[in-house]
């Protein structure tokens, strides 16, 4: 399976569960997922992979700018360096 087929699995599986419960599901991934989502996108060594990964954060979060803009500020803060952050 691609990487990018992965994405695709992931963005969908995310949408469902947004769905059923928005707050729930973003605080699931903030608590249990985070971590681990940065350092694979501290790892990416190819910069389409970083692009994507980077996306793949949005995911995880309602479709909404101020919502977008608190997953960017968690992302931010838990990366730790503003050169990966840029």
């Amino acid at each position: 399976m691609t990487f990018l087929a992965i994405f695709d699995t992931i963005e969908g599986y995310c949408e469902a569960l947004r769905e059923i419960d928005p707050i729930k599901f973003n605080n699931f991934f903030v608590n249990m997922f985070l971590n681990e989502y940065v350092s694979t996108y501290k790892s990416c060594e190819l910069y389409e992979k970083k692009i994507h990964t980077a996306k793949l954060l949005y995911c995880f979060f309602e479709d909404k700018p101020d919502v977008r803009y608190e997953a960017q500020e968690i992302f931010k803060k838990c990366i730790k360096d503003q050169n990966l952050y840029i």
